[in-house]
């Protein structure tokens, strides 16, 4: 009867207790019943023995206490290491540590937390000291610096390939005397995505008696690679001269098969991506030699007899292309003093090297290359460039900035190119992309079709043209661009995104779908195309890693550049003053009934105002269709289409 009291006892204290117990109680409770822990997973510290019976080397009463809700429990176990004092430390001159008070061990090492402190500065007269001592222990130790002539420097301009740099000094302030200035001997080149930075020199050029003298047709002539820039230079070789190469690794290149290897550095890494190729190897002297480049049928093929990009050979597909609409910031709202019908001072033209290119590809690389372009007479490249140079004649000035220019550059290509779908269905089946212009800059400039390879490679000699720094990457099955710009213009260049195909967006379903010209593709980072899947291994030395709002420093008007008539409406009024300056080309691309894109890029806090926009140019309001933005950090980007 007794047991049976007791047990009633303990369920009554339970119930009582319950709603104020810590998970400690529970955890008591629940072991006089079952020997289990409560519903916390406890997390337990260290351990602190507080009774002095265990040390590092003897087991004794050890509390350890659970992190999560402070439950403790005592267990037979060994002690942490731990000084006698925990304010005493040994020293060198680097670090400073403890020993465990039971076994000498060393202990919470670490380096000196060093405070400075200058008793005396040094000049041509006096010797400095200065006492170096550490916030944590007793190290100290003093510094004396000699008496010396100090020379504050004046002015540095670093050197480069092509010129010696100066510093110069002022005198030195204690007692007047003067240092002879300073001449920065010349450096190597420095290649950034192929190009040197300075002098426009292509790296491929570092190589190019060595490729000269290999064989394209015995594998006894390969040539020995001797690292991945190399590999990618030797297939940017073989496509620019048209012609294939043995060659054979001599690096150590990681795990895997060479050749897989070869081939993957060939197709992703060089501007050789997107070309014909043969690829194959011979055994050679006990080892595999690798056959890159073109077979000697397809250079006649598509070079002697002229048929890249040509469509003239029974080449034909269903055309699947959808109308496109027009941003009107692409007329002379943008622009400055306009360009001369003769103008041909490019800034391509001050390139110290040259190439001669007959076909668009060629162009497209030594442009892309720091070249200046020798087009032969009566060739396709020449056509070509003739026709972008009218193009830039009239979309860009020098008034503008590169930002500016780039953005002019990216708006004509959008509102002069549909995307032909009906080229990419043909090519993914048995079709020949080289003989479909729509992957050609042609198919750009003279068709008005073209996919994402020829949109890239337009925009690539479009920049190189204006000075501006422009490359093609690919990933994916697609490619795009990444720009060298500085969109604040105070001497800090990035590279940024460029993207016409994401550009052209299809706005709509079926027969009724139509391209909207989408302004917030211009300058964006990596990490955009990534999270879509769209991933480039090409020039990891010239990452997009920055995002900026671009907008801000792009203008419209020929008047003074102020936030009053930059493209980021930051309220309602700039809006209407920005819808105004529109009116008269919105008036002219209606009258020759074009579809219009109004892109209206805003600060977060300012919404569109659909009403405004249709009561300035004269529409209904349910006539205005939208291009959903992409999601930005700086701003809210309206495609507004009518």
């Amino acid at each position: 009867m007794k047991r049976k009291n007791l047990i009633a006892l303990i369920v009554c204290s339970l119930g009582v207790t319950l709603s104020l117990s810590s998970c400690g109680f529970l955890d008591a409770m629940k072991g006089l019943i079952d020997g289990g822990g409560n519903t916390c997973e406890h997390v337990f510290d260290e351990g602190v023995c507080t009774d002095g019976t265990a040390t590092c080397q003897k087991k004794g009463n050890v509390v350890f206490t659970c992190t999560l809700c402070g439950y403790k429990e005592t267990r037979k176990a060994y002690a942490q290491h731990q000084a006698a004092n925990a304010t005493t430390f040994q020293h060198d001159s680097t670090h400073h540590w403890q020993k465990c008070q039971w076994c000498n061990t060393v202990i919470n090492k670490e380096e000196h937390h060093i405070h400075e402190e200058i008793v005396q500065q040094y000049d041509c007269k006096h010797e400095g000291r200065c006492i170096y001592s550490c916030e944590i222990c007793d190290y100290e130790h003093e510094d004396v610096h000699p008496a010396e002539h100090y020379y504050p420097v004046h002015s540095h301009v670093d050197s480069t390939c092509l010129e010696t740099g100066l510093e110069t000094y002022d005198p030195c302030p204690g007692c007047g005397l003067t240092k002879d200035d300073y001449v920065i001997p010349k450096k190597d080149h420095h290649y950034i995505g192929e190009v040197c930075e300075w002098c426009y020199r292509d790296r491929l050029l570092d190589y190019k008696e060595k490729f000269d003298a290999g064989s394209p047709s015995s594998a006894s002539g390969a040539i020995l690679v001797d690292s991945e820039e190399e590999l990618i230079s030797l297939g940017n070789y073989v496509l620019i001269n048209h012609t294939s190469r043995y060659l054979k690794p001599t690096y150590d290149y990681g795990s895997g098969d060479v050749g897989d290897y070869i081939r993957d550095v060939f197709t992703k890494k060089s501007t050789a991506a997107n070309t014909i190729q043969a690829f194959g190897y011979s055994s050679y002297a006990g080892g595999k030699t690798y056959s890159i480049g073109m077979r000697a049928q397809d250079v006649d093929a598509l070079f002697t007899q002229k048929k890249i990009y040509s469509q003239k050979s029974g080449v034909d597909y269903p055309e699947i292309v959808y109308p496109n609409t027009v941003d009107p910031i692409i007329d002379k709202i943008n622009r400055g003093s306009k360009r001369s019908s003769t103008f041909d001072n490019f800034k391509i033209n001050s390139h110290i090297n040259t190439m001669t290119v007959d076909d668009s590809d060629q162009l497209y690389y030594a442009a892309s290359h720091g070249y200046k372009p020798v087009c032969k007479t009566g060739s396709m490249s020449e056509s070509v460039y003739n026709e972008l140079k009218k193009i830039l004649r009239d979309i860009v000035d020098d008034s503008m900035t590169d930002t500016e220019k780039a953005y002019q550059m990216f708006n004509w290509i959008l509102n002069e190119t549909q995307y032909d779908h009906g080229a990419v269905s043909y090519c993914d089946g048995d079709g020949d992309w080289t003989q479909v212009r729509a992957w050609g800059i042609e198919g750009v400039v003279f068709d008005k079709k073209a996919v994402c390879d020829a949109y890239s490679k337009t925009l690539c000699v479009m920049c190189a043209m204006e000075g501006i720094r422009c490359i093609q990457v690919s990933g994916n099955a697609h490619a795009w661009n990444r720009v060298y710009l500085d969109p604040q213009n105070d001497g800090t260049y990035e590279w940024y995104i460029m993207d016409g195909t994401w550009g052209n967006a299809k706005v709509g379903g079926g027969s009724d779908s139509i391209e909207g010209a989408i302004a917030d593709e211009y300058l964006y980072e990596d990490t955009r195309k990534e999270e879509a899947g769209y991933k480039a291994t090409q020039y990891a030395e010239c990452p997009a890693n920055s995002e900026i709002n671009a907008f801000k420093y792009i203008h419209y008007g020929s008047g003074s550049k102020t936030t009053s008539n930059d493209l980021y409406l930051e309220s309602s009024s700039e809006m209407s003053a920005y819808l105004d300056a529109l009116k008269s080309t919105v008036a002219t691309y209606r009258s020759q009934g074009k579809k219009l894109c109004v892109n209206l890029i805003t600060a977060k806090s300012v919404n569109l105002d659909t009403l405004m926009l249709a009561n300035k140019f004269g529409i209904s309001a349910s006539s205005i269709s939208f291009v959903p933005s992409k999601d930005n950090s700086y701003y809210n980007c309206y495609s507004c289409i009518f």
